[in-house]
């Protein structure tokens, strides 16, 4: 554990799926839009994504991770621990054909499997987890808002919460989401999304804790030029907060990495034993 105060830390994770070959033909742009403000992320790609597009992502300056992200329809809740093997071993194979592997696994619900084969994941290249809904869309759902216009957006105005690596085992680490965007709450407007990553950015360079912001781009996108130029906002916020040197920004396993490791140099013991 850490002993002393931690500068804050931003996570951008985006998700991407396969199932809209004309948001998929935007990502290029989005690229160089992450190469222009010099802001990794963790790029985490559905089972049906190519090799090809885990590469575009790979070459990139900014130094992006990439992440196996895992649908219902792949794994079930129900999974057997074979059934885990074989899916992890054939993706992080299908990588492995342009010298690439994913070191993070995401998912939008929680997996039963998951805290019981963490061993195979660590074995096949896993140092993240990133299972379940964000921890505000959880909060806001179970609030069951009614639908009127300007009441999610006045709850929302909140930061988001800050959000610590978790040891699980095996040297995995558990990173959950902090908010998503676009919120999963009906009626919540793109604009309020700005403004709480806003405020959160912000708290997370305060207090010294990490926001990870999880982008649903396929949701972002269809939204057209309001998803991204409040995507683009977005990012700008993230970037100028680094670039005063406020707080750091990094991949999932970059930052459980840093939280883990100790962040004081310590005198080595010495032994009172003398020799005889």
């Amino acid at each position: 554990m850490r002993t002393d105060r931690q500068r804050g830390s931003v996570v951008i994770s985006v998700d991407v799926t396969t199932d809209s070959p004309p948001l998929l033909a935007e990502i290029p742009r989005l690229l160089d839009l992450f190469d222009r403000l010099s802001l990794s992320a963790t790029w985490a790609l559905d089972d049906a994504a190519g090799v090809e597009l885990a590469r575009q992502i790979a070459v990139r300056t900014a130094g992006h991770e990439l992440a196996l992200l895992v649908g219902p329809d792949a794994l079930d809740d129900d999974a057997s621990r074979g059934e885990v093997a074989r899916y992890v071993v054939a993706r992080q194979e299908q990588l492995a054909e342009a010298d690439l592997t994913a070191t993070t696994l995401a998912g939008e619900q929680s997996a039963a499997w998951l805290e019981r084969d963490v061993d195979l994941l660590a074995k096949h290249g896993i140092e993240t987890v990133r299972f379940g809904a964000s921890c505000n869309d959880s909060a806001m759902i179970k609030r069951r808002l009614p639908a009127v216009l300007g009441v999610c957006d006045w709850l929302w105005a909140g930061a988001a919460p800050m959000v610590h690596p978790q040891n699980v085992r095996y040297g995995v680490w558990s990173l959950p989401g902090s908010m998503s965007m676009p919120a999963a709450v009906p009626h919540t407007r793109l604009a309020a999304d700005v403004a709480r990553v806003g405020r959160s950015v912000e708290t997370a360079a305060a207090d010294g804790g990490v926001f990870h912001l999880v982008v649903h781009l396929e949701r972002l996108l269809v939204r057209n030029t309001q998803g991204e130029m409040s995507l683009v906002s977005v990012l700008k916020r993230i970037s100028h907060a680094r670039a005063e040197g406020r707080l750091d920004v990094g991949t999932a396993s970059q930052v459980t990495q840093q939280w883990a490791r100790p962040s004081r140099t310590t005198v080595p013991a010495r032994s009172i034993l003398r020799a005889a």
